[in-house]
């Protein structure tokens, strides 16, 4: 029995070195409070500022202010109304510099010449020539006037090389024999 007696005695002493339970909890109990406190007095300023805003603008949009400045604006477009002479004069700019162009290329249009009499002398693969030594190393010429084309072949060159004929075939191809029989 006096051993358990011991133990508790022993226990007993060791309890109270032991700090309290509320000694413990204390700095975060004083922190808490603390933040609940400056959560209050934030809140409280916070709607404070939001009720002042509020009432800015709410001033801002009495019926009376807000039919005003729609009048105001109403008058303000009116005063504005573009004159027609304003839209026309870029468009009818624009339509002459269009004509003015249309009338250069049709001007610059390469068988233009072909109305006046010229032609136009071109390979067999349909480049056009423009000197004589380009014309005489052709084998064929293909000239082309206002209404229509024709062939020819320049003065003094060969005529055209007729292809070779194909090669006969034999009647019969060749028979391959059977390799598996």
């Amino acid at each position: 029995y006096r051993p358990v007696e011991l133990g508790r005695e022993r226990l007993a002493a060791r309890a109270r070195l032991l700090p309290r339970p509320e000694n413990l909890l204390a700095p975060q109990t004083q922190r808490l409070d603390d933040l609940a406190e400056r959560l209050r007095r934030s809140l409280g300023d916070r709607s404070a500022k939001g009720r002042e805003r509020l009432a800015g603008v709410a001033a801002r949009l009495s019926p009376t202010l807000l039919t005003r400045s729609t009048a105001e604006a109403a008058r303000r477009l009116e005063r504005a109304r573009l004159s027609p002479a304003l839209i026309e004069r870029p468009l009818r700019q624009g339509a002459d510099r269009l004509a003015a162009l249309t009338r250069v290329m049709s001007q610059l249009h390469p068988e233009k010449p072909l109305e006046r009499g010229y032609a136009i002398i071109r390979d067999a693969s349909g480049k056009a020539l423009t000197t004589r030594a380009e014309a005489a190393g052709e084998a064929s010429l293909v000239l082309q006037w206002r209404d229509g084309t024709l062939d020819a072949v320049p003065a003094g060159s060969p005529p055209p090389a007729a292809r070779p004929a194909p090669k006969p075939r034999p009647a019969t191809p060749p028979r391959q024999e059977d390799l598996f029989g």
